[in-house]
Formats: C-alpha cells, sequence, structure tokens
C-alpha cells in the first residue's frame, strides 16, 4: 500500500456531552476514545496529526506517549478548519490523506485498510466512507443523482424535510488526493446555520472543478456510529465491552455471564481462569493461568494475580501482586500490597494503605495465614508462615517476624498477648477484691 498520512479530529467541545472535558478523552471499556482512533490508524499504516483544540491540555495528557503530530486549531470554527490547521504538519507530503474522528472508537484497522486501498484503486480527488443506518438523525446525508453519483454531503442542520430521509449517512471519514484536499478547502465558506467552514463542502468544490469523487459503502455501520452524548457512548460502551469479554472466551477465559461482567481494554487474563457474575475488572490488570475471580468483585489497576490465585466475593484489590496459589476468597480491601505464594487472606482482612496524605505497601510473605478482620496499617509486613489472630491490628512499621503468631489490638506476639491477657485478669481480680473489701467494710 501506498505511503498514507491520517488527520485525527479532536478539537471540539462536544456540546452535547454536557462535560468539561473534551468529547474525545472520554473513555469507553477504560480508554479515551481518541487513543483508539489513534491505534487503528497506526495498525493501518497512516501515521497520524491530531487536531486538538478545546480543552486542549486534557488531550495532551492523554496522547503524550502516541507516535503522533499534533496541530492546534485555536478557535473551533468546524471540521473544514480543523483540518485546514494541519497543513503545516503536513506541508511538504504530496500522498495520500484519510481524515477521521477522534469520537468513532468501533472502527477498525482492516475496515480502514478496505477504504484506503478502495481510494488507491480508482485515485480520485477524495473519497467519502458511508453507511446506512435505520436512524439517521444527528448525521450528515449523502445525497447521489439519478445515477447514484454523490453530490453533496448535507449537514442534518441544514438539510431540507426531502434530505432528512435519506438514511445513508456521512461516516466523517474521507480518503483525500493531498494537493486536491488543500486546494478545495480554500474555496469553502461558512455559508450555514452554524456559521462554520465545513469539511464536506469540499464535495461540491472538488466536483465543479472536474475532479472525481468517490463514495464507499460500508457494510457494518456499527464501526463508524460517532459519539455525541452519553447515551451514545454507553451504546459504544457496550459493544467494546462485548467485543472484550468474547477476546478472552475464545482465548480460553471462562466468563461465568458476560452480561454482568465488565472487563476493560488493558486487561490480560490467563488460560482456564474462571471469572464469576458481577466482577470488574479495570485498567491495566494482568490475571495468571487457573484463577478465580469473583462473585461481586473490583479489581482494579496494578493489581496482578499470578496463576492459580483467588479474589471472592466483594473482595477488591489495587495495585497488589497476589502470589501464586494465594487465596483471599472474602470482604477484603488489599491495596498496595504484596503477597506472595500460598498465603491466605481471612475475612474481612484490610490493607489501610492511605494515611490521608501518602500511600504505604503491606507485604505478606509466602504461607502467611492472616486472621479474619485483620487491619495492617501500612507500611507494614508479615513474614513467612506468620499468623495473625481474627480482629488483629498491624500497626505502622510493624515486621511480624517469619513464624511468628501475632493477636490483639494492636497486635503484639503470642506470647505477650497472653502475658497481657493474664496481668489485665490479675489487674480484674484486684478490682473486685478491693471492691469487695471495701462493701464489707461498711
Amino acid at each position: 500500500m501506498a505511503d498514507w498520512r491520517a488527520i485525527i479530529l479532536a478539537a471540539g467541545k462536544g456540546v452535547r456531552m454536557k462535560s468539561d472535558l473534551p468529547k474525545v478523552v472520554h473513555s469507553v471499556c477504560g480508554r479515551p476514545m481518541v487513543r483508539y482512533v489513534i491505534n487503528v490508524s497506526l495498525a493501518a499504516g497512516a501515521k497520524p496529526t491530531i487536531v486538538i483544540g478545546y480543552g486542549r491540555e486534557h488531550v495532551e495528557k492523554v496522547i503524550k506517549d502516541c507516535d503522533a503530530d499534533i496541530a492546534i486549531q485555536e478557535e473551533q470554527l468546524g471540521t473544514g478548519h480543523a483540518v485546514m490547521a494541519a497543513r503545516g504538519a503536513l506541508e511538504s507530503y504530496e500522498g495520500n490523506v484519510i481524515v477521521l474522528s477522534g469520537d468513532v472508537p468501533l472502527m477498525q484497522p482492516d475496515s480502514l485498510e478496505f477504504i484506503m486501498k478502495a481510494h488507491e484503486e480508482k485515485s480520485p480527488a477524495a473519497t467519502i466512507v458511508t453507511c446506512q443506518i435505520g436512524n439517521p438523525d444527528g448525521y450528515g446525508r449523502i445525497v447521489r443523482d439519478g445515477e447514484g453519483a454523490v453530490q453533496k454531503v448535507v449537514e442534518h442542520a441544514d438539510a431540507s424535510e426531502l434530505e432528512k430521509r435519506i438514511n445513508e449517512i456521512n461516516t466523517g471519514i474521507y480518503a483525500f488526493r493531498a494537493d486536491a484536499m488543500w486546494a478545495a478547502l480554500e474555496k469553502i465558506k461558512p455559508e450555514n446555520e452554524q456559521q462554520e467552514y465545513y469539511l464536506p463542502d469540499v464535495i461540491p468544490v472538488l466536483l465543479e472543478a472536474g475532479e472525481h469523487v468517490e463514495a464507499v459503502k460500508m457494510a457494518n455501520a456499527m464501526e463508524f456510529l460517532g459519539v455525541n452524548d452519553r447515551i451514545q457512548l454507553a451504546e459504544a460502551t457496550n459493544i467494546r465491552r462485548k467485543a472484550i469479554l468474547a477476546r478472552h472466551m475464545a482465548a480460553g477465559v471462562t466468563i461465568v455471564d458476560p452480561a454482568t461482567t465488565y472487563i476493560e481494554e488493558e486487561v490480560e487474563i490467563g488460560t482456564d481462569s474462571v471469572i464469576y457474575p458481577f466482577t470488574v475488572i479495570s485498567g491495566s490488570v494482568r490475571i495468571g493461568r487457573h484463577c478465580k475471580v469473583g462473585p461481586f468483585s473490583h479489581v482494579r489497576t496494578g493489581t496482578e494475580m499470578r496463576e492459580r490465585s483467588e479474589l471472592g466475593n466483594f473482595c477488591e484489590s489495587k495495585k497488589t501482586v497476589i502470589g501464586e496459589g494465594t487465596k483471599a476468597k472474602h470482604l477484603s480491601y488489599l491495596g498496595d500490597g504484596i503477597i506472595g505464594k500460598k498465603a491466605n487472606i481471612g475475612a474481612g482482612t484490610i490493607f489501610a494503605n492511605y494515611d490521608g496524605k501518602n500511600k504505604y505497601q503491606t507485604t505478606v510473605k509466602d504461607g502467611a495465614h492472616v486472621g479474619s478482620g485483620t487491619v495492617f496499617v501500612a507500611p507494614c509486613s508479615m513474614g513467612e508462615n506468620a499468623v495473625t489472630g481474627a480482629g488483629a491490628i498491624i500497626t505502622k512499621n510493624t515486621e511480624i517476624p517469619p513464624g511468628a503468631t501475632y493477636f490483639g489490638m494492636p497486635a503484639v506476639p503470642m506470647r505477650q498477648f497472653v502475658e497481657q491477657r493474664k496481668m489485665l485478669k490479675e489487674m480484674e481480680k484486684e478490682k473486685k477484691r478491693k471492691a469487695s473489701s471495701k462493701g464489707g467494710k461498711k
């Protein structure tokens, strides 16, 4: 395939999102929408230039590690104006350009490659990507002549009642010959309801100049649906969620009830692991082979579950390594921890990792047995094969030695705990003796 460049439009606010953030930074299954489009562009072989504007500091933050150039649209004066803003980054480029919207997170690389190859085969000045949908409200319509040739693209706000009945929509994706695109952009005018420079207005300009314009109608309309509001964001998220679950199941992971399981893009799960209902796995998480998660678990970013480990009902983990064969089966919070092999984490265990200013780590070594209701006030550690009694409070900077048993609030070694209990009993007896003696004197 020939050399290609992509222009990704990511400068708009997205008014219908009703958000302080730019639309393209809203996440679909844990990944900002614009990152999906960047990844697809790179996978198809088109190095992207990302046009940013409104809230650009937020967009820059989510794309800072991407292999992409950045162009700034200082004023948001429409999609045509946004493409013009990328001219400086592509001034010396003379090949083909694909223009993409940063709010289309469902598109696949093979579809983009198909579009690019279709454009190469006929070498038109422009190729419009279209699809047909049942409810085209909000989308630009493709207007064709009696022979099926494209005449123009009309935005929904500017469409006549007759044009609004058309269900072939403009996906917002175009392939251009770069020289024809720049020349046509110089001639468009903001003569529309929004008084903006619309990219679709280059189509009649090209046709009037005698250039050839093609249209590629894509069969899978779902891939090209943009996200304009929170309802569409939820719809796109649900579609991606189902695809993620299908990918894991195809790779040998059992997901007992996909309808009640949420797994984000960056999650890795090994074969023969089982994910039970009402489980959320979010962020960068690695789950090994033969693990069990759920039901009602929340596995957060930074968690690594090693082979044959288990995280059970109503448990939450974050930035914690759960060692091979280790089990935390009930009602526990494990944050900022390192847990060794074959440890048992009793019901109600808490890693109290935050002191109001900073977060600290809890370490539990191989073979440790944590009693129910134990609270670790980090930083602290528990040695190999050590034991805590039910309800133990392991205070800050405590280091439980290997094989030791700690009880109490605050937790102390068993011998010390027994001595303390004995002392308390003696004190109680002495108190009763004195009370009895005082009563006898009366």
